[in-house]
């Protein structure tokens, strides 16, 4: 991440979003198949609360991609409730 941006998106074909998020957030988003770990994580050169949230391929998918990005401008912001 680049200043003060806490996610971006990737354009098409991909669509993906890199974001950082809390550890128990990132482990969910995992388990649940919403995403995987940054690939660069894996070289160490991001911290392991990097991921890559895949793209939404339907309207359920995208609101449970709103509230990952949403909770990844919280962690940004220093609120983690």
């Amino acid at each position: 991440m680049v200043g003060t941006e806490f996610a971006h998106f990737h354009p098409y074909p991909d669509y993906s979003m890199h974001l950082s998020l809390p550890e128990n957030d990132v482990k969910e988003v995992i388990y649940k198949g919403w995403g995987e770990m940054h690939p660069v994580v894996y070289k160490g050169w991001l911290p392991p609360n990097f991921i890559m949230l895949y793209a939404p391929r339907n309207n359920e998918e995208l609101e449970v991609a709103k509230i990952i990005l949403t909770q990844s401008y919280n962690f940004a912001l220093g609120n983690n409730d």
